[in-house]
């Protein structure tokens, strides 16, 4: 059996689906293997495949010693388990550019650990050559005792009565967990965290006082103000003396509010997936100075920040060497057989490439993949060499078929119009390797550009913008109920020019039956338009006044917008612009300077050798 499991983000993990489904398909998963996904947020999903949304703590060890292997994401809750069991398993880290977090502390923290022999995937042939050949890392889980005991000493019992725990769900709620020698030690205890079947599970045979926060928290602006109203119920009744916090969100509001409020000290332990950069709270806590204590888990950041305490700090955090090739194993299964090319797929590699495909051949197989994730530029010799391979593959009845290819050798394949005669599978093109994290660049759009005078501007008007929307909220709310039982805010996931997606907040201003219309809507773009037809009494004097608009300050506030580009595409428009543009604008070509002219002079060459004048619409 092979359990995959994406954690409890927020955010869809579509890539690892569609690898998933990719290796179902090639029949490089057994058909008669059972696999069992935990999917979270993503709404893609593999086909013939056992699914759970979420999995508690219980079940998923019990489901992790029935497995064969474990494929999971780069979360530090995921690791941190699967560090503690004996079973061969591998991470595949999260990036912020294919919208699948908020920043790319998980591609930092895959970097540092597999460094320490932790297997990581970063494209799907990766996750092949680890199902041919699982192994279990040796890998010594890092312990906080260390941490716990400077924290006994700098916090005492006989000075501090009441603490209060602040976490999120998943790794920051496991992250607490392992600092229970140090809280174990307080009687007067209580709780804020999300509520799930693992932290259900563990605090309700509890008898510490608990409060379930609002969830998700990541850029939401309405349940910062929920939790904003819960904090202030749960301080003035708790009245802690010590605050400690794991993270996420959810620490923001209840540490602000306990320090500026209640005068509490406040303890803040980053996760150990932030090597590189403080996480998006220990900078908000930081910019008002709510910290009394940091608590970093990296050499790096232990230099960015003297007074921080470091705790558990890897011994290196460089990155992963640039250019890396794969090994050059050739993975074969019953039906399907894949082997890798280069960083620069050239004359060199060209030979060994033909003689490995016709001995591929030989054996028969039904298709033949050609995984590209860790080529950067390909020239006359490798395209002439994955040609011969397509007639070798044709000449038993197979197919050839191209995997992850990066956006430089994209645009030659488009330019030699090799699109229309190879099968290259969209599926695999989310690979985390650097040279494609690099190639996808964050495409320029027409915006204006950032600088230190706009920034403080923004953060000034977004500061006077929320103190209105603060003092508005509620009668706002309040029309809003009376005209329609809606809800009061409604949101639209939106996208920067660097494809980092976020999700924006604006006072409804429609009724019921429009809403009704925009469940039934194809697109954001359909139902912005729907939404646009039908205003209400209310909503049309919102529109007027631009009031709709006040949330919007929490997102200027952040960074995600700014005064001078409020104005932001929709996904449908991205899903139309992008694709296109980040293979070919921008991209630096792989075809030396000298073999330009030659290699377009070849065209002509290249077109009447693989006919692809006459036989077009057969290929």
């Amino acid at each position: 059996m092979i359990l995959v499991t994406v954690g409890t983000e927020q955010y869809p993990f579509n890539a690892l689906m569609d690898w998933i489904d990719v290796l179902i398909r090639y029949r490089f998963i057994d058909p008669d293997e059972e696999i069992i996904v935990q999917y979270g947020s993503s709404n893609r999903l593999p086909d013939r495949v056992k699914v759970y949304r979420r999995l508690p703590e219980s079940e998923f060890r019990s489901l992790v010693e029935q497995a064969r292997v474990v494929i999971g994401h780069c979360g530090e809750g995921t690791a941190l388990l699967l560090e503690s069991l004996d079973k061969p398993y591998v991470l595949v880290p999260r990036a912020r550019l294919f919208g699948e977090h908020v920043d790319d502390h998980q591609l930092e923290m895959a970097n540092a650990m597999e460094k320490q022999g932790v297997q990581v995937a970063r494209s799907p042939a990766d996750l092949v050559r680890f199902l041919a050949a699982p192994r279990v890392p040796s890998v010594l889980p890092q312990s906080d005792d260390e941490l716990c005991r400077m924290l006994v000493e700098r916090y005492r019992t006989d000075r501090y009565k009441k603490l209060m725990l602040v976490c999120s769900s998943g790794g920051h709620f496991t992250a607490m967990q392992a600092l229970k020698p140090f809280w174990a030690r307080y009687n007067s205890l209580s709780w804020v965290t999300f509520r799930t079947p693992s932290t259900e599970a563990e605090l309700l045979s509890r008898s510490d006082s608990m409060y379930w926060a609002h969830s998700p928290t990541n850029r939401n602006l309405p349940n910062l103000v929920r939790n904003l109203i819960l904090g202030l119920g749960v301080l003035r009744q708790e009245r802690p003396e010590l605050v400690i916090s794991t993270g996420a969100g959810v620490a923001v509001p209840f540490l602000l509010l306990a320090k500026y409020l209640c005068g509490s000290k406040i303890i803040f332990v980053e996760s150990k997936t932030r090597l590189e950069q403080l996480s998006l709270s220990a900078r908000i806590l930081q910019f008002f100075s709510a910290m009394d204590l940091l608590v970093v888990r990296s050499e790096e950041l232990a230099r960015r920040f003297p007074t921080a305490l470091g705790a558990a700090c890897p011994t290196s955090t460089a990155a992963v060497k640039d250019a890396t090739s794969p090994q050059p194993v050739v993975i074969q299964s019953s039906e399907s057989a894949m082997l890798s090319t280069p960083a620069h797929f050239g004359a060199q590699a060209a030979e060994a490439f033909v003689q490995t495909v016709w001995l591929l051949a030989e054996a028969h197989p039904k298709v033949i993949v050609v995984d590209l994730s860790a080529t950067s530029s390909i020239d006359a010799a490798g395209l002439q060499a994955l040609l011969a391979g397509l007639k070798s593959t044709k000449a038993i009845g197979a197919e050839l078929a191209l995997w992850s290819v990066t956006p430089p050798v994209m645009s030659v394949l488009l330019r030699a119009r090799f699109d229309r005669l190879f099968k290259i599978d969209a599926a695999t093109v989310a690979t985390r390797t650097p040279a494609t994290l690099r190639a996808v660049a964050p495409l320029t759009l027409p915006a204006s550009v950032r600088t230190p005078v706009k920034r403080s501007i923004d953060i000034a008007a977004a500061a006077v913008g929320l103190l209105v929307t603060a003092l508005l909220v509620v009668p706002i709310a309040i029309a809003l109920r009376l005209e329609s039982s809606d809800p009061v805010f409604v949101g639209q996931t939106r996208s920067l020019s660097d494809g980092r997606r976020f999700r924006v907040w604006k006072f409804r201003t429609s009724a019921t039956r429009t809403l009704d219309l925009l469940d039934s809507a194809q697109s954001e773009s359909d139902r912005s338009e729907v939404e646009c037809q039908s205003p209400t009494l209310i909503g049309r004097f919102l529109r007027r006044t631009q009031l709709d608009k006040l949330p919007l300050c929490w997102n200027v506030l952040i960074g995600d917008l700014s005064l001078f580009e409020l104005r932001t595409p929709s996904l449908d428009e991205i899903d139309l612009v992008f694709p296109v543009q980040r293979r070919v604008v921008s991209m630096p070509n792989p075809i030396p300077d000298r073999s330009r002219v030659s290699a377009a002079a070849g065209m002509e060459e290249f077109e009447d050798t693989i006919c692809l004048k006459s036989n077009t619409t057969g290929s």
